[in-house]
């Protein structure tokens, strides 16, 4: 006449711990997106910085490489630095730490 109460429960139970591990996954999956997003170069738009006395301009060619132009050598030596932080922070702390032992 009626199911047995224990195989319904146990499926609805099956069904909702892979509804929740779906989600689970899911949601690490786009935490590890955003983070290794978050870790790329800024390529467009505009940035203020503190310490430059004119105008830089970062523009990039079609390979991506980066052309540098400023009102002073302090100004355009300032930004290659910012440049090169930005695209090469990972180089940078991988040969700090292996310095450092």
């Amino acid at each position: 006449m009626d199911k047995p109460l224990g195989k319904s429960r146990w499926k609805t139970w099956t069904l909702r711990g892979a509804g929740a591990l779906l989600a689970l996954v899911l949601l690490a999956a786009l935490a590890i997106w955003l983070f290794l997003r978050a870790s790329l170069a800024q390529l467009d738009g505009e940035r203020r910085v503190a310490g430059l006395a004119g105008e830089v301009r970062v523009e990039r060619d079609a390979g991506g490489v980066p052309l540098i132009s400023g009102a002073s050598r302090l100004d355009v030596a300032y930004a290659t630095g910012f440049v090169h932080g930005q695209e090469r922070f990972f180089q940078m702390d991988l040969l700090r730490r292996t310095a450092a032992g």
